[in-house]
């Protein structure tokens, strides 16, 4: 499948990476740019990292969350921020018809799965109205520039009943888990990136990232907003990771 490119992407600034990792966070006008030139930096390397810093974990937390998404064979999926098409592997064991969708071109060149391939905006998703059965994005919405446009986007492709399902890193709520987890994340981490090849820098950004994430009474009233209901928010590992699964109205 070929893979169609963004004419609005700007050639690539070298000392960009450089100059946005000495910060915090990206700020709101630099988010878009930099996610897009982080993935497609360590595009090579990052299955083999998440792997890493979960300890193997995160295949089942993408199984776990594809049951909770309630689609049926032959449903076609939406994958957004697919990556390198991990869970649209899972999709097309369940007997599912995944699009593979991301922002990074560099993810998508170093695809794993044999599902259609797109380069896309999750904000501005160049699909038809009501074409699917299902939207999925992993360990991404915490990249996206405006959730809430997201979750708008989602629902406009979506068929009447579709559903909506998106799985994330989060900060668990307990004092106790959430000591352990900062250290874990915010420390551990960026160093095992390094060890693995990839950048300390980038992984230094993804643990603080869930920052971006609002609380779940504001999740569920943006996809109320959205034209969504039976709107459904579980947490696995201690409450460190969170899904989040829904309806569209029909």
């Amino acid at each position: 499948m070929k893979i169609t490119r963004d004419s609005s992407d700007k050639p690539r600034d070298e000392n960009f990476p450089k100059k946005i990792y000495n910060s915090v966070l990206p700020s709101p006008n630099t988010k878009r740019k930099f996610v897009k030139q982080m993935f497609d930096d360590t595009a090579d390397k990052y299955d083999r990292t998440n792997a890493v810093i979960t300890l193997g974990l995160d295949t089942s937390w993408r199984k776990r969350s594809i049951k909770l998404l309630e689609c049926q064979k032959d449903d076609l999926i939406l994958d957004v921020a697919s990556g390198t098409g991990d869970l649209c592997n899972i999709l097309l064991k369940k007997g599912m018809n995944p699009i593979s969708m991301d922002f990074s071109e560099g993810m998508l060149m170093k695809s794993i799965t044999t599902a259609p391939r797109v380069q896309g905006d999750a904000l501005q998703m160049p699909f038809f109205d009501n074409t699917f059965n299902g939207v999925t994005c992993g360990f991404s919405l915490r990249n996206f520039t405006d959730i809430e446009t997201y979750f708008k986007s989602c629902a406009r492709v979506l068929k009447p009943k579709g559903r909506l399902m998106a799985v994330d890193a989060t900060t668990p709520s307990n004092p106790i888990v959430k000591f352990f987890h900062a250290i874990w994340f915010r420390g551990v981490i960026p160093i095992l990136g390094k060890l693995s090849g990839s950048s300390k820098e980038a992984y230094r950004y993804l643990p603080l990232s869930t920052a971006y994430l609002p609380d779940d009474q504001t999740i569920i009233g943006m996809l109320e907003k959205s034209e969504f209901e039976d709107i459904e928010i579980k947490k696995f590992m201690l409450g460190s990771v969170i899904c989040i699964t829904a309806t569209r109205k029909g």
